[in-house]
């Protein structure tokens, strides 16, 4: 069967990358690169029409070469990029954006944000704090809002604690924990709320980092600014790397975070590669290189 995969980097002379989507996984799978198809003149229209993140409300690689955009993989919820000196350095899988923790930040599409109907979020993204940060520090890393007030945010930190916030027009719910280790190493975070369970959640490295219980206020849709690595305002600018944002409808399970922990940190041993052979065998009906 082919697969619908994404490139993320080509290399005829060493090693290329591929996101790929894949119905299930287990210690039993085995996934084949076959290349060297005459017939293929393009790439299939799967690798970059959103139908490999059919999970996802939005993914943002931070890859590219663009420094007016940040382009995004599932539904063209691209995003604009402010006040960047350096706006790409090499990131966890291709290239992170850079956050200097003066003035820069990232306008996201305020059609991305969830709406009021939505009842489970998930977010996640890998984060590597700048040297700025430190435990007294102020900074906010993700905000949402309105003039009535804040519907999404993340303080990374605030007064030596990490807050994730989730609601609407001010009415919001919060879960927060002191944390210290926030510079000089890459951290994978999920940031999780289910209305309907009334819990929340932070994952950190793939394992459960925090919760919180009787978390029932609603989202809310109708906000003016969604922005990263600063408040919805503009100011508290977070100083730092990110890479691989992705948002998510729905309550991603334990193991599916910790599986997108260890297939992306990059030494990891969460699957092995095999030699390349040729000639290829192509595969019946195969559309694509």
């Amino acid at each position: 069967k082919e697969l619908y995969y994404e490139p993320v980097m080509w290399n005829k002379q060493g090693t290329s990358g591929f996101w790929v989507l894949v119905s299930s996984f287990d210690e039993n799978s085995t996934v084949r690169a076959v290349w060297g198809n005459p017939n293929s003149l393009q790439q299939p229209s799967y690798c970059n029409d959103g139908s490999v993140w059919s999970g996802y409300h939005g993914v943002w690689h931070m890859d590219g070469t663009g420094l007016s955009t940040i382009k995004e993989s599932k539904a063209s919820a691209h995003a604009t990029p402010y006040n960047f000196d350096n706006l790409r350095v090499p990131g966890v899988v291709g290239t992170a954006l850079s956050f200097d923790g003066v003035n820069d930040y990232i306008d996201m599409p305020l059609s991305i944000h969830p709406h009021s109907d939505i009842r489970q979020l998930t977010l996640t993204f890998w984060s590597y704090g700048g040297s700025s940060l430190s435990p007294s520090s102020n900074t906010t890393f993700l905000e949402s809002g309105s003039a009535q007030g804040r519907s999404l945010n993340i303080h990374f930190p605030m007064s030596s604690k990490l807050h994730w916030d989730a609601g609407g027009k001010n009415s919001y719910d919060n879960i927060n924990r002191e944390f210290s280790s926030y510079s000089g190493q890459w951290d994978h975070w999920a940031f999780q709320k289910d209305i309907d369970q009334g819990v929340m959640y932070v994952y950190r490295n793939g394992q459960l980092w925090h919760q919180g219980y009787n978390k029932t206020r609603p989202f809310d849709g109708e906000v003016e600014s969604f922005r990263l690595g600063s408040n919805r305002n503009g100011g508290w600018n977070w100083n730092g790397l990110l890479d691989e944002l992705r948002m998510s409808f729905s309550v991603e399970s334990p193991d599916s975070i910790l599986a997108n922990y260890e297939s992306q940190r990059p030494d990891s041993n969460f699957s092995n590669k095999q030699s390349v052979l040729g000639p290829p065998l192509l595969i019946d009906g195969q559309v694509a290189e």
